[in-house]
C-alpha cells in the first residue's frame, strides 16, 4: 500500500507529491482487446445466422443480379430489361399473381410478329413497373386492358407490353430504341416512370454489379446492397439533375416517334396510394409534362386514382386491376379524342369499373367462389 509523507504541524508549508499510480497487470489490455474481438465475432455470427434464416441469397442481391429474376441488364446499353423466358410468382396479400416473359423479352405469352395482322391496331407500351403490371395478373394489367379499350367493331386493339420494373426514364428511352425496329406499331404509350434516380448515378451500382459478387456472406451482401442503392439514388427523390434527364429522355421518345409518324400518349399517375389523396400533386405533374412535351405532338393524360380500390391489397405503390382499368380507359379516351387532358380524370372511378380491387363488393374480390375473379382474372376485361 502506498504511504504519504507527513508534514510538521508547525513551520513552513511543505509539498506532498502523490505517488505514481500502480501499473495495470501485464496483459490486461490484451485481454480486453481479445474479449472485444470474441464478442464482435459472436455478434456477427449471430447476425449472419439470422440473415441466413430469414433471407435468401437472392433477397440481398440487386434486382438485375438474380440469376433467375425477370429483370436483367442489357449487355449493349446497360439499361434494365426483361430476361427472356423468365417466370415469377408472388402475392399481394390475398391476391396471387404471376408473370411470364416471352422469348422476345416482353411480358406477354405469345410472340409478337414483325408485321401487324389484318384488322389489328397495335400500340407499344413503355414504362416502369406500372406498365409491366406489378401486382396484376398476366392478362389483367394495363396492357391487356388498354388493348380491350382500344378495340372497335372494325379493329382489334393489341398492346405490346414492354414495361420493365425499376426502369428510369433513361431506361425507357433505351428500351424504345431497342424495340422500335423489331415490329410495326401504330402508336406508342409511355407511362412516366416513378424511379427518379439519374442514369449517371444509377450506372455506378450497375458497374459494381457487373464486376462480380463477393463471397456468399449475407452481412456483406446486405451492406453492399444498401451502399449501392444509396449511391444509385434509388430512393424516390427527384433531384434537379434526375428531373432534367427524365424530361430529356421522354421528349426524345416523343420526337423520335413523331419522326416516324407515330402518335404518342403519355400517362401520368400519382406515385402511390398516399400521394393519390392529394389530386393537386397529380394535376401539377400533368401540367409539367404537358409543358415539357409541348411541340412534340404527344398527348398527355392522367387519372387521379384517389380511391382505395385503385391500389393493391398490401402493395400501395402499384395499381390493382381496377386501377389498371381506369388508366386504360383514360388513355383510350384521350387517344380517340386526339387531345391532352386538362386535369386528372376521376371518372370512371375504380369503385365503379368491373374489375378486382380491395374494398369492393364480394364479387370483385380475388378469392370469390362465384365468379370469374377466382384464381385468375378474365382475359377480356370490361370496357364499360
Amino acid at each position: 500500500m502506498a504511504t504519504f509523507p507527513s508534514c510538521p504541524r508547525s513551520g513552513p508549508p511543505c509539498s506532498v507529491t502523490a505517488p505514481e499510480p500502480e501499473a495495470p497487470p501485464r496483459g490486461s489490455a490484451l485481454t480486453r482487446a481479445g474479449w472485444a474481438i470474441v464478442v464482435t465475432v459472436l455478434l456477427l455470427a449471430v447476425l449472419e445466422g439470422a440473415l441466413r434464416l430469414y433471407t435468401t441469397r437472392e433477397g440481398v442481391l440487386l434486382t438485375w443480379e438474380r440469376p433467375d429474376g425477370a429483370v436483367m441488364l442489357d449487355a449493349t446499353t446497360g439499361a434494365v430489361t426483361l430476361r427472356p423466358g423468365a417466370r415469377e410468382s408472388t402475392a399481394d396479400g390475398r391476391y396471387d399473381w404471376s408473370a411470364r416473359i416471352n422469348t422476345q423479352g416482353l411480358r406477354m405469352d405469345a410472340t409478337v410478329p414483325e408485321e401487324r395482322p389484318a384488322g389489328e391496331q397495335r400500340w407499344l407500351l413503355l414504362g416502369d413497373s406500372w406498365a409491366y403490371g406489378v401486382a396484376t395478373r398476366q392478362t389483367a394489367g394495363l396492357a391487356t386492358r388498354l388493348g380491350a379499350a382500344l378495340s372497335t367493331d372494325m379493329t382489334r386493339g393489341h398492346v405490346v407490353n414492354a414495361g420493365v420494373p425499376g426502369a428510369s426514364a433513361w431506361d425507357v428511352l433505351q428500351r424504345w430504341r431497342t424495340l422500335r425496329d423489331r415490329f410495326a406499331v401504330d402508336g406508342v404509350v409511355v407511362k412516366v416512370p416513378v424511379n427518379f434516380g439519374s442514369e449517371a448515378s444509377r450506372a455506378r451500382a450497375r458497374e459494381a454489379a457487373l464486376r462480380g459478387l463477393p463471397p456468399d456472406l449475407r452481412i456483406l451482401l446486405a451492406l453492399r446492397r444498401a451502399v449501392l442503392l444509396l449511391q444509385s439514388d434509388e430512393l424516390r427523390v427527384e433531384t434537379p439533375a434526375a428531373a432534367t434527364e427524365a424530361e430529356a429522355s421522354l421528349r426524345a421518345i416523343a420526337e423520335e416517334a413523331r419522326a416516324r409518324a407515330l402518335p404518342v400518349a403519355v400517362l401520368v399517375a400519382p406515385v402511390d396510394a398516399a400521394a393519390s389523396q392529394d389530386v393537386s400533386r397529380t394535376s401539377a405533374q400533368l401540367a409539367r409534362w404537358r409543358r415539357v412535351l409541348e411541340g412534340t405532338g404527344a398527348l398527355v393524360v392522367a387519372h387521379a386514382l384517389n380511391q382505395r380500390s385503385c391500389f393493391g391489397w398490401e402493395d400501395r405503390s402499384h395499381p390493382s386491376e381496377s386501377g389498371a382499368e381506369v388508366l386504360a380507359q383514360a388513355l383510350a379516351g384521350a387517344i380517340r379524342a386526339g387531345r391532352s387532358a386538362d386535369s386528372p380524370a376521376t371518372a370512371p372511378s375504380c369503385d365503379d369499373v368491373d374489375a378486382v380491387g380491395p374494398g369492393k363488393p364480394q364479387r370483385f374480390l380475388p378469392d370469390y367462389a362465384g365468379g370469374a375473379t377466382r384464381g385468375s382474372s378474365s382475359s377480356t376485361p370490361s370496357t364499360r
